[in-house]
């Protein structure tokens, strides 16, 4: 095209995010200037124009950096932020240059650490060198190779170190159960086999299946605190089971008016109950004491074993859904041991409530769908 009567103007702009220049063209009168599309393209510009980013004058289409994420671009549009592994070139886009990733997985555009798909990354990079039992955001991971195992149970040696070996149950994200009695079926797990044990020193409670497979009591379903007795031999140690036909939803202690409990069953042959926490009136699980409960895991009863509501109402059930003639049993031990999911304290659970609280926060019949539910 041949243009009459012009004048030159002078821009600048941007080459690759680099260097700037200055170029000079013919206008028509009257001060018409080209669009910034067109400046763009003439320019081999590089970077952000109008909404749009190019590449060499070119509408970009792949990957770019854009504040410090990945994001989808589209004939110059920016669109969702990349999830996945990539393996390619992007355009930064603040800089204008160009540079490689290999492998390197993103989750909303951000270079991703955790666990996803049951695989396990650090800084992007799956951690294929590494086989063990690995904690991660909160949740409890086996890994071999990098990659949790599928939902199901898994022989291994104990999450908490020795030579023991467990069955343990894994999630369909690859994450250890440690309440198999949500996570496998409450029904399943109290028709089961089972053995409790009873840990006076660490004051723990853990409910252990029985595996056919090997005819053990192996597979640990759910470890929980306890208090027990301040005297020395108050909870006796030793071998016992559960007296199935002694489960009562409420006791008092006799000859106290002050001290009720949910849930309660009899450890044959011993002083024993097994039971909730205190309350302060009987038949009312809205009377809790909240100082007696601030005291679990500790050693502070005459002979019993106080628990959380939801976790005395699981003996309960066993003692009231399985055969009479099914024995329960029961270990009461003293040592200085972690178990098959480590010491549970109150801190891991509700922590200390209120002194104006009159509700366990556990109890399954107020609160059904409470975090710490078993249904």
């Amino acid at each position: 095209m041949k243009f009459t009567n012009v004048k030159k103007t002078v821009l600048t702009g941007v080459v690759m995010g680099a260097a700037l220049f200055t170029f000079n063209f013919t206008a028509l009168p009257g001060s018409v200037n080209l669009p910034a599309v067109v400046q763009a393209a003439e320019a081999n510009f590089t970077g952000e124009e109008a909404g749009k980013l190019y590449l060499t004058g070119q509408l970009y289409t792949g990957i770019a950096l854009k504040d410090g994420k990945l994001y989808n671009y589209k004939e110059g549009v920016q669109g969702v932020a990349y999830t996945g592994i990539f393996t390619g070139k992007y355009l930064n886009v603040s800089t204008g240059a160009q540079a490689q990733i290999n492998g390197v997985y993103y989750q909303n555009g951000s270079v991703f650490s955790g666990v996803t798909g049951r695989k396990y990354y650090v800084k992007g990079l799956l951690q294929s060198n590494f086989t063990g039992w690995k904690k991660v955001g909160g949740k409890i991971y086996y890994f071999t190779k990098g990659v949790a195992p599928a939902k199901g149970f898994k022989m291994l040696k104990s999450y908490t170190g020795g030579s023991t070996k467990y069955k343990y149950y894994f999630k369909e994200d690859g994450s250890l159960s440690t309440n198999l009695f949500k996570d496998w079926g409450y029904n399943k797990c109290i028709k089961t086999k089972m053995t409790i044990e009873i840990n006076t020193q660490t004051h723990n409670v853990t409910f252990y299946l029985y595996d056919k497979k090997t005819k053990k009591y192996i597979i640990p379903a759910k470890t929980v605190l306890c208090s027990t007795s301040a005297k020395a031999n108050g909870t006796p140690r030793g071998h016992f089971f559960l007296m199935k036909t002694s489960a009562k939803r409420w006791v008092r202690v006799p000859n106290n008016n002050t001290r009720f409990y949910q849930w309660a069953t009899r450890i044959a042959g011993t002083p024993t109950l097994v039971h909730s926490s205190v309350y302060t009136k009987y038949g009312n699980n809205k009377a809790l004491s909240a100082s007696y409960y601030n005291k679990l895991g500790n050693s502070n009863t005459s002979y019993c074993v106080r628990m959380q509501a939801v976790n005395a109402k699981i003996v309960y059930d066993i003692a009231k859904k399985t055969p009479k003639k099914q024995r329960t049993w029961i270990n009461i031990v003293k040592k200085n041991k972690k178990g098959p999911f480590g010491v549970v304290k109150l801190k891991h659970t509700t922590g200390k409530l209120k002194n104006s609280r009159k509700t366990d926060p556990t109890d399954p019949v107020l609160f059904p769908g409470n975090p710490f539910s078993v249904k």
